[in-house]
């Protein structure tokens, strides 16, 4: 009933009874060195091999595209919506007509005109063997913006502020002056500089709602020679024409006020008259005045009050 008991050494792993050995036999040291040697010129050679061949490849390119005379720059293909001329475009890029059409660098010349306010979209690439194309979409100024407290003219050559039917802002370069010089001036004031940043939109709430008059005025095709449009106040606008004339309109409703301001003119015509100023900010007896008399008859205040109620 008794269990005899046993003691059990505990087995040694195999590994408990390897010998390990340092061998620094000077023999056994240099095969290892000549090992390490030989791949390290092996690694080396494909290295050389490898620069070799790129450089050939590199040379090869050189000597057969960009110095070959074959592809020199003959003719730059320019197509444009807009204004930009040859000379202009190759003073941005620095494209040189001594160069061949694979030593410009298409992606800097490319980034280079994007940078340009006036410019929205642009493409350029090769035909071979000697040509460059360059497809340019620009902006078309409808207006320029002036602004006393910014020092900023209406009409300038030379860096004037000009705006697009979207309300970007870019200044006048190249041959924008001789498209935009009779545009309307859309004067502002109490603004910061921010509001009129280059290449971006405008940001002046009340510049905006003139520009919005000029684009009623365009879709409308009116007989009005606008020179300049004044921002009075917050809710109403100043009409200057190019023949000293000028009317007052509210911010909104541009299509009635300008019809009422066709129909008040064309009566003014039609009776041998010139007006000089009206107010179309009232509904009724709407004030104004002709040019060689005083205010005008009251038959003229009743067709301006039956303007005003269509």
């Amino acid at each position: 009933m008794f269990r005899r008991k046993t003691t059990r050494r505990p087995r040694r792993k195999k590994n408990d009874r390897m010998l390990h050995l340092k061998v620094s036999s000077p023999r056994i040291l240099l095969f290892h060195s000549l090992h390490a040697t030989k791949g390290f010129l092996q690694a080396a050679l494909i290295l050389a091999l490898v620069c070799g061949l790129g450089w050939m490849g590199v040379r090869a390119i050189q000597t057969h595209f960009i110095d070959n005379k074959d592809y020199l720059i003959q003719k730059i293909e320019l197509e444009t919506n807009g204004f930009m001329t040859h000379e202009r475009l190759m003073a941005q890029t620095g494209i040189d007509m001594e160069t061949t059409i694979f030593s410009v660098d298409l992606q800097r010349a490319q980034e280079t005109l994007e940078l340009l306010p006036e410019i929205v979209e642009v493409e350029l690439r090769r035909q071979m063997p000697s040509t460059l194309k360059v497809r340019l979409k620009e902006r078309i100024p409808v207006a320029w913006i002036a602004s006393p407290s910014l020092n900023i003219a209406g009409r300038n050559p030379h860096g004037g502020l000009l705006v697009d039917q979207e309300g970007v802002i870019f200044p006048c370069d190249g041959r924008l002056w001789d498209v935009s010089e009779e545009l309307p001036v859309i004067e502002v004031f109490d603004v910061s500089l921010s509001e009129f940043s280059p290449g971006k939109p405008l940001r002046h709430a009340d510049a905006l709602r003139a520009l919005s008059f000029i684009y009623t005025l365009r879709e409308e095709d009116a007989e009005i020679d606008l020179d300049r449009l004044i921002v009075e106040n917050f809710f109403s606008l100043r009409l200057r024409m190019k023949d000293s004339m000028e009317a007052r309109i509210g911010m909104y409703e541009h299509d009635q006020a300008l019809k009422k301001l066709c129909r008040v003119m064309a009566h003014a015509k039609a009776s041998g008259r010139e007006l000089q100023w009206i107010d179309l900010l009232p509904r009724h007896n709407v004030p104004g005045y002709y040019k060689d008399s005083g205010l005008l008859p009251p038959p003229l205040e009743r067709m301006n009050h039956e303007v005003s109620l269509r």
